[in-house]
């Protein structure tokens, strides 16, 4: 009788343990594959670089394939920066246990628009710039107001000798490569005038010239010796105007530089040489 019931309990534990092992299987629903879902936004700064948002629902695992034949990621929330502007179609593959599911959205990006490197350009105020007379006669009236630069001279009649030298100066710091510049310039009836821009990586000095003997180079000139009397008069860029040895571009090394726009002559128009617009852009 003892080894009937001990065999009973035996059973009747076996057979407890299936119901439940069958009830238990019987619960389990298929787990359901993922929605993928993602939305994206293009960085305002550098118009190349994307942020993607995962936005998919039971994700385990991702794939992204951002659509230009070279960039992955396994990341759950990427970001990924093309090399050139395009139409990139973008793929998000999720998967879990139940499966994989996937998105794909038409991504956008431009390439990024050229620096101008020479701050504040259009001189909406005096900041970034220094006044400058390059000679000792103190003759230039030199001024920024309502946004250009303007050269001019104090004493018309000092004639040679005396003659006016002035300008203005900024320092820049770039990348190595080939940089070209250009400014506007209007000279309305100047007489044995010249107007220059160059470049050195010396600061210029108060009172000294700055040119070759200080290291500097000379990327834009007009003179109305060299150019023709058509220079006195001329409004424009100063890049199609340009008369002198350079094409208005300098190839630098990756460091600091100033760069100094200079004027002068012993018959200045009454308003003054007027600059603005003064830009220094990596060539292509």
């Amino acid at each position: 009788m003892r080894i009937f019931f001990k065999n009973f309990r035996i059973l009747s534990a076996a057979l407890l343990v299936a119901l439940v092992t069958v009830s238990c299987t019987e619960d389990e629903e298929p787990v359901a594959p993922p929605v993928a879902s993602f939305s994206f936004e293009v960085d305002a700064t550098n118009p190349l670089s994307v942020t993607f948002t995962n936005a998919t629902l039971e994700g385990e695992t991702f794939a992204w394939d951002f659509g230009d034949g070279a960039g992955t990621s396994a990341e759950e929330n990427p970001t990924y920066t093309y090399s050139a502007g395009g139409t990139y179609s973008v793929k998000l593959t999720a998967t879990n246990e139940g499966g994989s599911n996937e998105a794909t959205k038409e991504v956008t990006v431009k390439d990024a628009e050229p620096q101008n490197q020479i701050k504040n350009g259009t001189f909406d105020d005096d900041s970034e710039w220094t006044l400058q007379q390059f000679n000792v006669n103190a003759n230039a009236d030199i001024s920024i107001a309502s946004g250009v630069l303007t050269i001019g001279e104090v004493n018309p009649d000092a004639g040679w000798g005396g003659e006016a030298h002035g300008g203005a100066w900024q320092a820049v710091t770039v990348e190595a490569g080939t940089y070209g510049f250009d400014l506007d310039i209007t000279t309305d009836a100047a007489d044995e005038f010249w107007a220059e821009v160059w470049v050195g990586d010396t600061e210029p000095v108060a009172d000294q010239d700055y040119n070759a003997e200080v290291g500097a180079t000379v990327v834009l000139a007009v003179n109305t010796w060299d150019c023709g009397d058509a220079q006195a008069t001329y409004s424009g860029s100063l890049r199609d105007n340009n008369c002198g040895s350079s094409d208005g571009t300098i190839t630098l090394t990756a460091g600091t530089y100033y760069v100094a726009i200079r004027a002068g002559g012993i018959t200045f128009p009454a308003g003054g040489v007027v600059i603005d617009n003064v830009s220094m852009f990596a060539e292509d």
